[in-house]
């Protein structure tokens, strides 16, 4: 959500928002194809299947929406402008490719 915040703020003008750094830990960002950590841990414990599907569903309302670089920050044209970012992801987590 930070990331697309300052996508948001960056986009819109808002130039009494500086973002200078985000810190994301266990990044979504619906990368697409499936990433290979999601094939390979798909019920993991820490973050099983059922589970990640169930916010999804809560989420998206279509596939298309995936489209759209404020649901996926990925799809945007260039992140120039957004501040620097760190991502955090676990060995163990079916997320990490994600933050790669």
């Amino acid at each position: 959500m930070a990331l697309t915040a300052s996508l948001l703020a960056r986009d819109r003008g808002l130039i009494d928002i500086k973002i200078v750094h985000i810190l994301s830990f266990y990044p979504v960002v619906f990368a697409t194809p499936k990433p290979k950590s999601v094939v390979e841990m798909d019920d993991a414990y820490i973050l099983p299947k059922w589970f990640r599907d169930y916010f999804n569903k809560k989420f998206l309302i279509n596939e298309e929406m995936l489209e759209n670089p404020y649901v996926c920050p990925l799809k945007a044209s260039t992140l120039n402008g957004v501040g620097n970012v760190s991502l955090f992801t676990a060995q163990y987590d079916p997320l990490r490719d994600e933050g790669r």
